[in-house]
């Protein structure tokens, strides 16, 4: 196949490459705009050939910019990067949100994971093992939250002012958000039951700090 479709990659390039070539006579002048659209007509169709039998990829005619697809959900970090907060793993691709907190970066995949990476010294960025369809993320000051596709939260980091420790029966969690020791979701408490006193529920929609 590469040596039959060579010489008809060689074709298509002596017929359309005159028109990329400017006109001697001025009568006869090809406008730049039709000359640039020549040469990437010319780009596309020898890419193209290439790429039907597998034979190297020609280079574009001179004046055609190669473009090169942009990584989708690929991050980009800077600023003080003193705990490495903002040298992004590499490799790191399909995020579809992201969190910063003081010294450490979460990233949400579109899988449901988590990477987190920058000042683990509380411990902020080590993700709980296994977690899975985490829908929302939070980056608090030295904590970080996870919002999955159940409602439920999970937290972890710093927790000397409790900052983690997620109400018991907090359930049907729609948003979430961390502070400097604090955390917030959108959620409801199941129904609390006591020895001395009756059952007690909080209205879907309300809020709760930890």
């Amino acid at each position: 196949m590469p040596s039959r479709t060579l010489p008809t990659i060689h074709t298509a390039a002596r017929v359309l490459s005159p028109l990329v070539r400017p006109s001697r006579s001025p009568r006869r002048s090809t406008p730049s705009t039709l000359r640039a659209v020549a040469a990437a007509t010319i780009a596309a169709v020898l890419l193209s050939l290439s790429a039907v039998d597998g034979t190297a990829a020609i280079a574009a005619p001179v004046g055609v910019q190669p473009v090169t697809p942009a990584t989708p959900g690929a991050v980009v970090g800077w600023g003080d990067n003193g705990y490495g907060q903002t040298s992004v793993p590499a490799g790191l691709t399909g995020v579809t949100a992201i969190a910063a907190g003081v010294l450490h970066s979460l990233a949400l995949k579109a899988d449901g994971t988590v990477v987190s990476w920058g000042d683990n010294r509380c411990p902020q960025t080590d993700v709980p093992a296994g977690l899975s369809g985490v829908i929302a993320i939070a980056a608090g000051t030295y904590h970080s939250l996870a919002l999955k596709t159940d409602g439920t939260v999970v937290a972890w980091g710093y927790n000397v002012l409790g900052n983690t420790d997620v109400p018991a029966g907090l359930t049907g969690v729609t948003a979430i958000a961390a502070g400097n020791s604090h955390s917030l979701a959108i959620g409801q408490l199941a129904p609390t039951f006591t020895a001395d006193a009756p059952s007690s529920s909080v209205e879907a929609g309300a809020s709760f700090s930890t």
